[in-house]
């Protein structure tokens, strides 16, 4: 890993530190991607997820 014109810091982070690192739309896809149970269907809206109802 390293940082180029688009990407400015690489870090690695523990699935705790990506929900309080990252908005809840990205960091969903990562913490989806650990828990191994997929595939998974999300809706969003750029910002937050859509909640069931």
């Amino acid at each position: 890993m390293r940082t180029s014109e688009e990407l400015t810091a690489v870090a690695w982070l523990t699935p705790e530190e990506v929900s309080e690192q990252m908005s809840e739309v990205f960091a969903v896809r990562l913490l989806d991607a650990l828990d191994g149970d997929g595939p998974h269907v999300r809706s969003h809206d750029g910002k937050h997820l859509a909640r069931a109802r």
